[in-house]
C-alpha cells in the first residue's frame, strides 16, 4: 500500500510541476525585438553671420534750415536679427555760417561712430526662431530699430582752409522699413531723431538736434 501511495503521490507531483512551469507558447518562441520608434534628431541650430554695406541720403534741419546729409555704414547681422556696425555721415549741401567774423563761409558738419539695432522680418517670430513648414517663407518686408552713437565736429571752410568750431556727441535713434529686392539688394526708407550734446562755442545743441527722414540702398547678404 505504501508503494502505491508513493507512486500515486509521485504522479501528482509530476503533474503539479508541469502545470506550474507551463507558460504561453509565445514565451518559448524566439521573438524579434520590436523596433523602437526613432527619436527625431534635433536639427543643429546654426547662427548666420552676414555683412552689409549701405549708403543713404538724409533730410534734416541745421539752425532752422534744410540740411542734406549723405552717409553710409558697414555692419554685420547675427541670426538675421541683431545688427552691429559703424557709420559715417556728413553735410553735402551748401550752408553758410552765421558766426560773427565768419559769416558767408561754408558750414561743415560731420559725425561717425557705432550703430546697433534689431531687425524684425514679417512672417517670422518676433524674438525667437521656431520650426516652420518649408512652404512658409518669410515676407520680403522687414523693420529695423536702431541707434547710432557717434562723435562729430562743426567746422567752417574758407579758401580750402578748415577751421574747427565745435565738437559734438550725437545719439540718433531710428526706425526703418525695408524691402528685400533680391537676396543681395535691399532698399529702405526711415526716420530718425538726432540728439546733439556738447555744442556750446557759437552754436547751441538745439541748432543741430532735429528729426530727419532718409532713404537707403544696401548690398550684402540678406
Amino acid at each position: 500500500m505504501r508503494v502505491s501511495y508513493f507512486f500515486f503521490g509521485f504522479i501528482l507531483f509530476l503533474f503539479a510541476t508541469k502545470s506550474s512551469f507551463a507558460e504561453p507558447d509565445s514565451l518559448f518562441v524566439f521573438q524579434p525585438k520590436q523596433p523602437v520608434a526613432a527619436t527625431p534628431a534635433v536639427a543643429a541650430y546654426k547662427i548666420a553671420v552676414e555683412g552689409q554695406l549701405s549708403v543713404y541720403s538724409e533730410l534734416s534741419f541745421i539752425d532752422d534750415e534744410f540740411a542734406i546729409m549723405l552717409g553710409g555704414n558697414i555692419s554685420i547681422t547675427i541670426d538675421k536679427r541683431f545688427l552691429f556696425g559703424g557709420y559715417k555721415r556728413f553735410l553735402i549741401n551748401q550752408m553758410k555760417s552765421k558766426l560773427p567774423e565768419y559769416e558767408e563761409l561754408k558750414l561743415n558738419y560731420t559725425h561717425g561712430g557705432f550703430i546697433f539695432g534689431y531687425i524684425y522680418r514679417l512672417g517670422t517670430p518676433f524674438l525667437f526662431k521656431r520650426k516652420q513648414k518649408k512652404s512658409i517663407r518669410p515676407l520680403r518686408f522687414e523693420f529695423c530699430f536702431s541707434t547710432q552713437v557717434g562723435y562729430g565736429s562743426v567746422t567752417i571752410t574758407h579758401l580750402d582752409r578748415t577751421k574747427s568750431i565745435d565738437k559734438a556727441l550725437v545719439i540718433t535713434p531710428a526706425i526703418e522699413a525695408r524691402y528685400i529686392i533680391t537676396p543681395y539688394l535691399r532698399a529702405s526708407v526711415g526716420a530718425n531723431f538726432g540728439i546733439t550734446a556738447g555744442i556750446n562755442a557759437f552754436y547751441e545743441n538745439g541748432d543741430f538736434t532735429s528729426p530727419a527722414v532718409f532713404v537707403s540702398l544696401q548690398v550684402g547678404s540678406f
